[in-house]
């Protein structure tokens, strides 16, 4: 249209909203193109990297190790006195006119036995062994062994046989009659000890004289009465009790106790 004449009002508007879609358009396309290189920048700000394995660190180590030296503990029973137990007639004794008599056979009562006992470290003092940082007791146990059946057991419920008792250097245990067990700690600083055991038998309750607590032999005491029918048929009846046991033996086990 030749410059100087006016359009006509709707052509100049539809004419302004081309332009305007035009600018808009070209301004989208701007910005675009500015997301598009802040984009590509951020990119290229997330740097790649290579990583090198680290290198392997070595260390050594070294075992301590210790010998092993035979450090045995022995038991031995060094000797032993009177093992066989007599239940026969007392040693000397004061009766006047006795009924009740002993054979010649009879031997003296023998009703306690000892025995020597030695514990002691194989490697000895000189490795420096204490036995009592490695035991902590002696132990003795007493059973009796009746081969005859209840033969012995029978002579301890009739009153003809008392307890045993079982000392080591000179302590008691408890006493019973068919089985006892005695402990003694060992002494501190010795690679080797010496126990003395012994083994004390007794006369059963039914022996014990009128005011009296502790029981006699069936000598002494059957012959402390007069004689009577009854008191000989007791005294048969408490000696052929006792001779039963003759099949009968006790026996003795020696050990220790190591620390926990």
């Amino acid at each position: 249209m030749p410059r100087g004449i006016a359009k006509p009002r709707g052509e100049r508007k539809e004419e302004n909203t081309m332009t305007r879609r035009k600018i808009k358009t070209s301004l989208g396309i701007k910005i675009a193109s500015i997301v598009a290189c802040l984009a590509l920048t951020a990119v290229g700000f997330a740097s790649w990297l290579i990583i090198k394995p680290a290198e392997p660190v070595e260390t050594t180590g070294s075992f301590e190790v210790y010998t092993v030296e035979d450090n045995d503990v022995t038991i031995t029973l060094v000797s032993s006195e009177n093992t066989a137990i007599k239940f026969g007639k007392p040693a000397s004794s004061s009766v006047n006119n006795p009924w009740l008599y002993a054979g010649t056979d009879v031997q003296n009562e023998v009703l306690t036995a000892t025995f020597n006992v030695k514990v002691e470290s194989k490697a000895g003092s000189e490795a420096g062994v204490d036995l009592a940082e490695i035991l902590s007791n002696f132990v003795v146990d007493f059973e009796i062994v009746d081969n005859a059946g209840n033969a012995y057991a029978a002579a301890t419920t009739n009153g003809y046989i008392g307890h045993t008792t079982v000392k080591i250097d000179g302590a008691s245990a408890a006493a019973d009659a068919m089985e006892v067990t005695t402990k003694k700690a060992f002494d501190e600083n010795k690679a080797s000890q010496d126990f003395v055991v012994t083994v004390e038998f007794s006369w059963g309750g039914d022996f014990t004289k009128t005011e009296e607590t502790t029981p006699s032999n069936p000598y002494d005491y059957f012959n402390s009465f007069a004689y009577s029918t009854e008191k000989a048929t007791e005294a048969d009846a408490a000696l052929s009790g006792i001779a039963a046991i003759s099949d009968v033996t006790f026996k003795l086990t020696f050990s220790t106790e190591g620390n926990a």
